[in-house]
């Protein structure tokens, strides 16, 4: 006889049977809290999104700096108000000021690409490879 459910349930485990009821009860109550958090996740994560349209819509419409007590405000970057072509010089010089001040970045190469090297240097051993 084959069982429609899962075949690693034991012959005296129906779903008819009280252990099954049993076995099943935990699994019920997970699903039912599960769909629970995740009704409040969503209806909260509406309720932030929404804030923050209207936050971006009235510092739009009206750019004073102070909102108001309680209000709720949404922190951005300065470069945020600036224009694509602005944002892209700023970052860039951003970008090379970094470089200047940092150390040179040496790159991790792959065992594969060392491996090779060696051989390269082992079968040209006057030249240094193909390469030097």
């Amino acid at each position: 006889m084959t069982r429609p459910f899962s075949p690693s349930l034991p012959p005296s485990l129906t779903p008819s049977s009280s252990s099954y009821a049993l076995l099943l009860r935990p699994l019920r109550q997970f699903n039912s809290m599960w769909d629970n958090k995740m009704k409040e996740y969503e209806q909260r994560a509406g309720e932030l999104l929404e804030a923050m349209r209207q936050v971006r819509a009235g510092a739009r419409a009206n750019p004073s700096p102070d909102p108001g007590p309680g209000a709720l405000t949404v922190p951005q970057p300065a470069s945020l108000a600036l224009d694509p072509t602005q944002r892209h010089v700023l970052d860039l010089r951003e970008f090379h000021k970094k470089k200047e001040e940092g150390t040179a970045i040496r790159p991790k190469h792959s065992k594969d690409l060392l491996d090779l090297r060696k051989i390269q240097v082992s079968t040209v051993p006057g030249r240094g490879g193909a390469w030097g």
